[in-house]
């Protein structure tokens, strides 16, 4: 966002909507001013979502799996919400002329922090789940229905054409559903693609060791640096490319188009938008090249 609006007025500070139980258990978003606040909330999105996992662990079927991602989605909003919030708050607070980046880093930083939590809660789950109840439970979710028996050593990683194809489709997906529903549509489409991560790569890689005479202290670095850098950057990209999104519609919805307050919004969003793209770009570019090398390793 910009700081551009000469009519702003202060706003008292932004705190998470008490919509449910995990939410007043979770502190305030403005109490969290130091570098502590990012654990805090990786651990408070994965407690959210492991929470929804163990509720609806013993209903069965893949409609329980659904219901878990969106139960995530919906306790998490808030908090998203909070996030906009107070990313409007600084950057207003930041003195004409100065930058707003750091602000927008935050906010950025923040919501990462939020989706890293959503994985590790996924991630967990398809771990103590093993295959065959993963599978069972969750193939309704991303590749997981076509996995089968396929492991990391013997999966086709595509070629950077067909990788960054579907990526840009998913960002193009992730803009949209923001665009339209703002922080419930950015965090919903975040907890299913931290489902999908999670859930695939975890099931895969148990399947690797299952098939394979690797000894997990081996296995386990190389596959992590096979497959997390190119995780990490596309995850930055969707997030991105989520808020720019946000802001858009926001922007659009506050301001005519004879605004003056206008055009600074639509930079810092093509801004967001060129960091998206760039970020899809790379992370195909190491999804393309690196799998293939580090996990020859294991062969």
């Amino acid at each position: 966002m910009t700081n551009s609006d000469p009519n702003h007025h202060k706003h008292q500070p932004a705190v998470a909507s008490r919509s449910t139980l995990l939410a007043d258990i979770a502190p305030a978003l403005a109490s969290l001013t130091t570098w502590r606040r990012y654990p805090i909330l990786t651990l408070e999105a994965a407690v959210t979502a492991g929470v929804g996992l163990l509720l609806t662990a013993r209903w069965g079927g893949t409609e329980a799996a659904v219901i878990s991602i969106f139960l995530a989605a919906a306790a998490l909003t808030p908090r998203l919400m909070a996030l906009l919030e107070e990313n409007r708050e600084l950057v207003y607070a930041v003195p004409s002329g100065q930058s707003t980046r750091p602000a927008n880093m935050k906010t950025v930083l923040s919501v990462c922090a939020i989706f890293c939590g959503l994985l590790l809660a996924f991630t967990v789950t398809a771990a103590l789940l093993g295959p065959e109840g993963t599978l069972a439970r969750f193939a309704v979710v991303g590749e997981l229905s076509a996995v089968g028996h396929d492991d990391l050593l013997s999966r086709d990683f595509q070629s950077f054409g067909h990788i960054i194809g579907h990526n840009l489709r998913v960002l193009l997906s992730i803009a949209t559903l923001s665009f339209v529903y703002r922080a419930f549509g950015l965090t919903t489409v975040l907890v299913w693609n931290a489902a999908s991560w999670g859930l695939l790569l975890t099931t895969m890689a148990k399947l690797t060791l299952q098939q394979s005479s690797v000894p997990l202290g081996v296995f386990l670095p190389i596959a992590t640096l096979a497959v997390l850098p190119h995780m990490l950057i596309e995850g930055l990209a969707y997030v991105v490319g989520g808020l720019a999104a946000v802001y858009l519609s926001q922007a659009i919805a506050k301001y005519g188009p004879s605004d003056a307050r206008l055009p600074p919004v639509l930079r810092i969003v093509a801004k967001l938008a060129a960091v998206a793209l760039i970020a899809v770009l790379v992370g195909a570019a190491v999804e393309a090249m690196l799998p293939k090398v580090v996990l020859s390793r294991l062969q």
